[in-house]
């Protein structure tokens, strides 16, 4: 069982709830959670994890995509520089961002 976040695009819906194995292809919101999202619409499930600094070099994320039916379709391992790294954390840039907003003219 794991904590995941669900997002409904056909009617703006978010939640919190947790994943349970289920029957393939299925995809079941119990309890209040089912309130929330009708049968046939679309949802963004996102999961998380925890993990320790030094794993962060080699973690990639998978994106998974599925048809009407639920069935994979395709996967998808994103491989690109970690933004939770401490380099990108400190924001190491060699330009400097103009803000016209804040700037006097």
């Amino acid at each position: 069982m794991s904590r995941v976040h669900v997002v409904d695009v056909n009617n703006g819906s978010r939640l919190v709830t947790y994943a349970i194995e289920g029957e393939s292809g299925e995809i079941c919101l119990n309890g209040a959670a089912a309130r929330l999202v009708n049968k046939g619409d679309i949802v963004i499930i996102l999961s998380y994890t925890n993990m320790m600094e030094s794993e962060l070099h080699d973690f990639h994320p998978t994106l998974v995509y599925v048809d009407a039916k639920n069935q994979i379709t395709r996967q998808e391992e994103r491989h690109r520089k970690n933004p939770f790294l401490k380099e990108a954390r400190y924001g190491r840039t060699s330009q400097t961002r103009h803000n016209p907003m804040t700037s006097a003219t």
